[in-house]
């Protein structure tokens, strides 16, 4: 695909922020690029103010949508064509992100060289020119090829190609009662297990009191690593790290279990080496944050590294 035709990335991001980064850094490490100018164009709104998804999913807490509008609204005037969120909970909202999409950037008249979209009530000309279909449109009518791509489905899609291995669901409160992956899974043929209410609380703890407080890893990797081995003695053949802080979590343990010696060490020794190894193949895992940055890639007309 020509350059001109590839499409500029939008991350609607800050759910949390090094959730948001953990995403960006894989799709350029995930990219098959040899130079800067190889690389995805790529527009950020980490915006922090939007409302935490689980207390709205559950406790009746502020609706995260408003602040999820007005970070779309950034990311389409920036010319923003393919969108993606790094948060699993947040894909709950999506159908509704996609709904104020379809309704709000709209055409207000369109000229031979002249063609101007409402953004929130606002005209925007120029910046998304290049974004907008062809063809002639009415007023009121969608005119942004905008794609969205769900973390959830992609992730589904890479579970089913281990079948019939059992997944565990790793996830907020919000995700597993809202039953977002147990549908998608279901929809896959993929088996799967949930962890207990003790196995939730553990969850939440890791992911609010752990990665997004920027705890001490030693006050929550004891009680991760207990609820995998509890859910691989359950039957678990892998795990899926389904909050975009659980990857990063996973890669603590994995650090601090099979890696530990590298700190004292600028090159790890093949027994520091071969105990990764095992804690990798121990712990099995599908991250979700990867398939969306994999999906992305090849979604914005780009090529993934080494396929």
């Amino acid at each position: 695909m020509e350059k001109d035709m590839k499409k500029i990335l939008g991350i609607l991001g800050g759910m949390g922020p090094a959730a948001t980064a953990d995403l960006y850094a894989k799709i350029v490490a995930l990219t098959d690029a040899s130079s800067d100018g190889d690389h995805i164009r790529t527009i950020i709104d980490s915006n922090v103010n939007i409302p935490d998804r689980t207390m709205a999913i559950l406790a009746g807490g502020a609706s995260p949508l408003e602040e999820m509008e007005a970070a779309l609204d950034n990311l389409v005037c920036s010319g923003a064509e393919v969108i993606i969120i790094p948060c699993n909970t947040a894909h709950y909202f999506l159908p509704a992100l996609k709904e104020y999409a379809e309704t709000e950037y709209v055409v207000e008249k369109r000229a031979e060289e002249d063609l101007e979209i409402l953004v929130d009530g606002h005209a925007q000309t120029g910046s998304v020119e290049a974004e907008c279909a062809p063809g002639e449109f009415a007023p009121g009518e969608c005119a942004l090829n905008l794609e969205f791509v769900s973390m959830i489905d992609e992730t589904a899609k890479a579970c089913a190609k281990r079948n019939p291995q059992r997944a565990a669901i790793l996830a907020t409160k919000g995700t597993l009662e809202s039953g977002l992956y147990q549908r998608a899974l279901d929809a896959q043929g993929v088996e799967y297990i949930v962890p207990d209410e003790d196995g939730k609380d553990i969850l939440m703890h890791v992911i609010y009191q752990g990665v997004k407080a920027g705890a001490d890893p030693s006050t929550y990797l004891p009680g991760f690593r207990e609820l995998l081995d509890r859910l691989a003695g359950q039957g678990a053949d892998y795990f899926m790290l389904a909050c975009t802080e659980l990857p990063i979590a996973f890669a603590q343990l994995m650090e601090t279990e099979g890696m530990h010696a590298a700190k004292d060490f600028d090159v790890p020794s093949e027994a520091t080496r071969a105990a990764a190894s095992d804690e990798a193949a121990k712990y099995s895992t599908i991250d979700p944050t990867e398939e969306l940055a994999k999906s992305a890639i090849l979604a914005c007309g780009y090529q993934l590294k080494n396929n």
